[in-house]
């Protein structure tokens, strides 16, 4: 049997996207183990991780790459913060 190929960046923002539609939410996060099976990757460079920001842009999704954690979510004000006039943050309700 062949090797199976790592899933390519315009694949994963696709399905990431499909994701969050069918579960009408608009962010997601992985543990990075998690994210690796998800990529079907063992290795990731920076130029890969560049690359599927671009991917995502399209979907208007942006990726967060963190210590301990992958989170994608939707670019837009989905929970926005309330602010006073004095520039504090506002309790919500």
């Amino acid at each position: 049997m062949g090797k199976k190929m790592a899933k390519n960046v315009n694949r994963m923002a696709s399905e990431v996207d499909e994701y969050l539609k069918r579960r009408s939410i608009n962010i997601c996060s992985f543990s990075w183990d998690d994210f690796y099976t998800f990529a079907e990757r063992k290795k990731m460079k920076k130029s890969f991780m560049e690359q599927l920001q671009k991917a995502l842009s399209f979907f208007r999704l942006r990726a967060s790459f963190g210590d301990y954690a992958v989170v994608i979510h939707r670019d837009d004000s989905f929970s926005a913060t309330k602010v006073s006039s004095d520039g504090s943050l506002a309790a919500t309700e």
